[in-house]
């Protein structure tokens, strides 16, 4: 049996992710898909619009087999570091045999040898590289800028957000020596960024668009694949939608205390000492998540670098426990979120069972949970932190029980 692996965050979860999934299959002639998908925060720095089980539940009410999740910390990093953390989750699975991704370059060998150059940083790159960083672009812009004068074919490849990230996840297929085989498919449809709906397969940020301005089903079921209408239909102004500004209260008492506490910002993954003035000047100022991101955004930080370094000050994830995370093999567990209900995929799973990191069906009265010591303790109890704020922030939003992570199992279907 061959699998493929998928990286996602399904936020929320439309017609375009089916079709990656049946193209995937397609193309790499695969049996089984696993997907690696974000929990409840994602990489824009920002909560997911859907909590974490409606969205493994869409995905695998469309052909996904399993979804597991992909610890936060890596979830709300970088293109870099989600994209390394994602891939080296697939890898800890040991039964993948290939990934499959969407670019809007839709050429695996091209996407390839632009890895390579980052890797290698040939001189005259690196000069110009740290040229625009000095000169205070951030490192996306740096990087481009340097591409157009030593590599001018490659650099509108670096101008896209797929191709960005289908660089990064083989760059970190080559730096982890890893067996698995990338594959790519050319991006449909509106673009990542894109806000507007116009055809079935609207972007993810035009559906939390609509989302977010009171839709109601009827204006969404034709970006939604037909098996999950029921699903958003249920929950939809029930459970759903969830924004950043519903967490800005959490957020402010969590940065007041911190600054009155004299504790520092920069203890923080992805919060500089630059950014860190910025938080401790305008924290008076603050009106809302947004609206503060907004207010401390400059040249040098965009509105989702900053965003990702002020719920990484809220869920108390360290720059310090990241790089331990990073020298120690990154992936400690494989945390189970759902998987389709058949014998080839019990099969799988008992595979998964025999991998070289331990197999988490749930974290309530599990001896493999009790087991996890030190780092690998850490980055769970953090997972399990970040599921339950959101959880208590949705509860509260919809005036409905809080569902307590530690009591969740996996989902079947």
């Amino acid at each position: 049996m061959k699998t493929v692996g998928l990286i996602a965050e399904y936020n929320p979860f439309h017609n375009g992710h089916l079709h990656h999934i049946n193209e995937a299959k397609k193309i790499t002639g695969a049996d089984c898909v696993v997907v690696i998908m974000s929990g409840d925060f994602v990489q824009r720095g920002t909560p997911a619009i859907m909590d974490k089980y409606q969205r493994t539940l869409a995905a695998l009410s469309c052909g996904a087999d399993f979804v597991f999740e992909l610890p936060v910390c890596y979830a709300t990093g970088s293109a870099e570091y989600f994209a390394e953390g994602a891939v080296r989750a697939l890898d800890a699975l040991g039964i993948v045999d290939c990934i499959c991704f969407g670019s809007e370059c839709g050429d695996v060998s091209v996407l390839s040898e632009i890895a390579q150059i980052i890797i290698d940083e040939p001189d005259k790159y690196s000069k110009y590289l740290q040229e625009y960083l000095k000169k205070g672009d951030n490192y996306a812009k740096a990087r481009a800028k340097a591409f157009k004068h030593t590599f001018p074919k490659y650099a509108d490849t670096l101008e896209s957000p797929n191709n960005i990230l289908g660089i990064e996840y083989i760059k970190a297929l080559k730096k982890s020596n890893s067996n698995i085989t990338p594959y790519t498919i050319n991006r449909i449809g509106h673009a990542y960024h894109d806000t507007e709906s116009t055809n079935p397969l609207a972007s993810a940020s035009a559906i939390r668009k609509l989302l977010c301005s009171k839709a109601v089903f009827e204006d969404l079921k034709f970006y939604i694949p037909e098996s999950v209408h029921d699903l958003y239909v249920s929950n939809i102004n029930r459970t759903f939608p969830i924004t950043e500004d519903d967490f800005s209260s959490v957020l402010y008492f969590s940065l007041y205390n911190k600054f009155i506490n004299n504790i520092s910002f920069e203890d923080y993954f992805e919060i500089n000492a630059e950014l860190s003035n910025r938080i401790n000047r305008l924290l008076p100022e603050f009106k809302g998540f947004s609206d503060f991101a907004m207010l401390l955004k400059n040249k040098a930080y965009t509105y989702s670098r900053i965003c990702r370094g002020l719920i990484h000050s809220l869920l108390d994830i360290r720059a310090k426990e990241l790089n331990e995370y990073r020298n120690s093999g990154w992936i400690f567990y494989n945390k189970l979120l759902g998987m389709r209900n058949t014998s080839a995929n019990y099969e799988t799973l008992n595979l998964i069972s025999k991998a070289s990191v331990p197999l988490l069906t749930s974290v309530k009265n599990s001896p493999i949970h009790d087991s996890l010591q030190g780092l690998a303790k850490n980055m769970l109890n953090t997972d399990i932190a970040a599921t339950d704020i959101y959880e208590h922030i949705s509860s509260i939003k919809y005036a409905r029980e809080p569902l307590v992570e530690a009591t969740r199992k996996f989902l079947k279907i």
